[in-house]
C-alpha cells in the first residue's frame, strides 16, 4: 500500500510538470502568433493606404498630357471602344470604399475607385505583354491626407 502511494505521488508530479511545460509552451506559441498577428495586420493596413494613395495619385493624373501621350505611343488608345471599358473587377474596391467613405460620396468614389483599378490593370496587362519597363514621369509630391 506505501508503495503503491509514493509510486502514484511520483506520477502525478510528473504528469504536473508535463502539463505545466505544455501550458508554459502553448502560452508562447500564442504570445508568438498574436504578435505576428498583429504585424500582419499593420501590414495589410500600410499597403490598403499605399494602394489608396496609388490610385489617388493615378487619378490625380489621368488627363495629364503625358499620360495621354504615353497611352498612345503605348498603344492604349488604338480602340476608343477597349478604353473606355473597364477591364477589372471593381467590386472588391467597392466594398472596401464602402466602409471608409461617407454615405454622400460613395458613388463618386467607388466610380474613382473603378477607374483606377480599370486603369491599373490595363496598365499591367500592356505590361506583360510588351515585356519592357513602363517610362514614368510622374514625380510625387508628399500630400496631406484627408479624412473622407
Amino acid at each position: 500500500r506505501q508503495r503503491f502511494l509514493e509510486r502514484n505521488r511520483a506520477a502525478a508530479s510528473r504528469c504536473r510538470q508535463k502539463r505545466k511545460l505544455w501550458v508554459s509552451s502553448l502560452e508562447k506559441k500564442a504570445e508568438e502568433l498574436t504578435s505576428q498577428n498583429i504585424q500582419l495586420s499593420n501590414e495589410v493596413t500600410l499597403l490598403r493606404n499605399e494602394v489608396a494613395q496609388l490610385k489617388q495619385l493615378l487619378l490625380a493624373h489621368k488627363d495629364c498630357p503625358v499620360t495621354a501621350l504615353q497611352k498612345k505611343t503605348q498603344g492604349y488608345l488604338e480602340s476608343p471602344k477597349e478604353s473606355s471599358e473597364p477591364t477589372g473587377s471593381p467590386a472588391p474596391v467597392i466594398q472596401h470604399s464602402s466602409a471608409t467613405a461617407p454615405s454622400n460620396g460613395l458613388s463618386v468614389r467607388s466610380a474613382a475607385e473603378a477607374v483606377a483599378t480599370s486603369v491599373l490593370t490595363q496598365m499591367a496587362s500592356q505590361r506583360t505583354e510588351l515585356s519592357m519597363p513602363i517610362q514614368s514621369h510622374v514625380i510625387m509630391t508628399p500630400q496631406s491626407q484627408s479624412a473622407g
